[in-house]
């Protein structure tokens, strides 16, 4: 999984990938927390604290691997854990994931559909929470 996301990291700049990548408009972007706890789960939170939903240990190894992939830039710069997150979904139904606090992002799709699906659940929480006026 760490290569996967090497290559996804270091492809993300090159010219072949901005070539296969047409552009697309931003749908919505929503800033969430995303804590790891003791148990190995992983909270999610909206940037303003409402909860969003606890990852189970199945469905939080993905998203660990993900943050494991955004650690070296955030110990770099020093970023807290805290720092949100931001999931960005295309009209063209990409998932992005992009760390606020370095600016470094990260495709989510392609990990898989099953893999990106997690992040979606996230993405309708989130939505669910603004039209909800949390």
């Amino acid at each position: 999984m760490i290569g996967s996301l090497l290559i996804a990291y270091f492809g993300k700049g090159s010219q072949f990938s901005q070539e296969l990548m047409p552009e697309a408009r931003v749908v919505a972007a929503y800033d969430v927390r995303l804590l790891k706890n003791d148990d190995g789960t992983i909270a999610a939170y909206t940037s303003t604290g409402v909860p969003l939903e606890v990852l189970s240990i199945e469905k939080a190894g993905f998203v660990s691997g993900v943050l494991r992939g955004f650690a070296r830039g955030r110990s770099l710069t020093d970023t807290p854990a805290d720092v949100p997150y931001r999931l960005i979904r295309y009209t063209d139904g990409r998932f992005v994931l992009e760390d606020t606090g370095t600016g470094e992002r990260v495709a989510l799709d392609v990990f898989g559909p099953t893999n990106a699906e997690t992040f979606a659940r996230l993405w309708r929480a989130s939505d669910r929470a603004r039209l909800a006026g949390s």
